[in-house]
């Protein structure tokens, strides 16, 4: 059910901005999230919590990885931004360049599951926001 909420994020949004302001929003995203998670840390308190009391607004998904189990935790708007960032490029290009996004976000974001220490936690959208921005590149090239 909470897919849905993000899908008609995104619909609401992303005729509203350019690939120009997504990009620039993407990159202040991430830097917000990486100050989140790393320097502040209040994103993973706000996690557990809501984790805890189970309110999370995102998706929590149990994963095993070299026999040990995981648990990956990506926030509405790890979702939601870049979701946006693929209906710009919808609109403004093609069905294929969305796609494109959205593949190299999840490979992206694979890379990020591949190589995490599973002690430490990272945020996910300068991940997902590289996987875009190489997806850009890929779609102006062709």
């Amino acid at each position: 059910m909470l897919i849905f909420v993000y899908g008609g994020f995104a619909a609401i949004f992303a005729p509203l901005v350019t690939i120009t302001s997504a990009s620039i929003l993407l990159i202040l995203i991430s830097l917000y999230d990486m100050y989140a998670v790393w320097k502040s840390k209040h994103m993973i308190s706000m996690a557990r919590y809501q984790s805890k009391q189970k309110t999370f607004a995102g998706i929590v998904y149990p994963y095993k990885f070299k026999k040990s189990e995981r648990l990956a935790v990506l926030g509405g708007g790890d979702i939601g931004f870049t979701l946006i960032f693929s209906g710009v490029l919808l609109l403004q290009h093609s069905l294929v360049a969305a796609l494109i996004a959205s593949v190299a976000a999840a490979i992206a974001l694979g890379f990020l599951f591949w190589f995490a220490d599973e002690t430490k936690y990272y945020p996910a959208m300068p991940f997902l926001a590289a996987g875009c921005f190489i997806a850009l590149g890929i779609v102006s090239l062709l």
